[in-house]
């Protein structure tokens, strides 16, 4: 068995950021830490929303968030939620009010974990992503403000690093699968420069494919109470018209701020912000499309097109589609990008919409 302890000082850095919008998937009430709406790629693992912004041209993080936790609701469709930092891993199951520390099963080697109640299938249980200190790791039950009463686990990693996953059963392969084709008529200072076609990974990431595709299409009317972005700046929810306002060579272009252009604005069709779907598919190449977000659990309408590999974004950005047609225009968007990221042209998404899958 675990040993057990009174409640932590590290669980007080646990208390970030929420989602905006529809809260979907939000981890912890209370505490909104200042969240900033500039939308960007973050050099490093998010602590509270916005924790990176572009400023003079590079990436800073605020200083909360060079100092905290990296949150995650991870487990990809698992019903373990675990949260990763570069030291520890902490894991919390609900338990019901009559639950003492004796029904609770705790089993854990450096290389493996088992833990649940007594009399039931385990709640976590297999190998570890990788090892960990037995001695320093415990176990205690505690009252969580969103998830009432947990036994929450620590567990202290032997090397620092950040995990892919918890468990090695985890790590299956991605389902690539096209579930929506959608377009981009691109425009370069007002030239018609041609067509970016999209292929959707709806089974991965099924609600950020469809709020790309609903934007896409334009077919969500504004509802002012709940798009408050869009209705206070009498815009509609589709990129027609927006532009790629930041653009890298050699790492990405980004676009989707239907709202202010500047990377500041934009909206789901959800109502604002809403969760991180998926980590499960890599930034290993140029031509993936994948989400920019304001920090974690915080995308909106903004996404970006890699133009080469960007593995120190995995983990911190969403990749839900890929171009499958006309990669020649997104390099005509790059050829106009800067180190700084300010395009030296306009270029501006024409026309945007929904294609057949045949």
């Amino acid at each position: 068995g675990g040993r057990s302890r009174a409640p932590l000082l590290w669980m007080a850095a646990a208390l970030l950021c929420l989602p905006f919008g529809d809260g979907s998937s939000a981890l912890f009430p209370g505490l909104h830490g200042g969240c900033r709406v500039t939308e960007t790629l973050r050099a490093s693992a998010p602590g509270q929303c916005g924790s990176a912004a572009l400023k003079e041209g590079k990436l800073v993080e605020n200083e909360a968030q060079s100092q905290g936790r990296s949150l995650r609701l991870r487990g990809g469709g698992l019903q373990f939620r675990y949260e990763d930092s570069w030291k520890d891993i902490t894991i919390r199951m609900p338990i019901a009010e009559n639950i003492k520390a004796r029904d609770v099963v705790y089993k854990l080697t450096p290389s493996n974990l088992e833990l649940g109640l007594k009399g039931q299938d385990p709640y976590v249980k297999g190998d570890l992503w990788d090892m960990v200190k037995l001695d320093d790791s415990v176990w205690e039950i505690e009252t969580h403000p969103k998830l009432g009463r947990v036994v929450t686990v620590q567990l202290i990693k032997a090397k620092g690093a950040k995990w892919d996953y918890l468990l090695k059963s985890e790590d299956v392969p991605p389902d690539l699968t096209v579930t929506h084709k959608c377009f981009m008529d691109i425009e370069v200072d007002g030239e018609a420069a041609g067509r970016v076609t999209v292929g959707l990974y709806g089974k991965t990431c099924p609600r950020t494919a469809e709020n790309f595709r609903a934007l896409c299409t334009g077919e969500v009317e504004v509802e002012p109470e709940k798009h408050k972005r869009s209705a206070a700046a009498n815009k509609t929810l589709t990129y027609k018209g927006s532009t790629f306002h930041r653009i890298i060579p050699q790492f990405m272009v980004q676009g989707g701020d239907f709202t202010k252009g500047d990377g500041t604005g934009g909206e789901s069709v959800y109502g604002d912000r809403f969760a991180d779907e998926s980590f499960a598919i890599k930034h290993t190449r140029e031509g993936l499309l994948s989400m920019a977000n304001a920090g974690a659990d915080c995308n909106g309408a903004q996404f970006f097109i890699t133009t080469a590999a960007a593995g120190h974004l995995n983990g911190k950005h969403v990749v839900f589609g890929e171009v499958i047609d006309g990669y020649d225009v997104v390099k005509k968007i790059e050829d106009v990008g800067s180190n700084s990221g300010k395009p030296t042209k306009t270029v501006t998404i024409a026309d945007c919409g929904e294609l057949p899958l045949a």
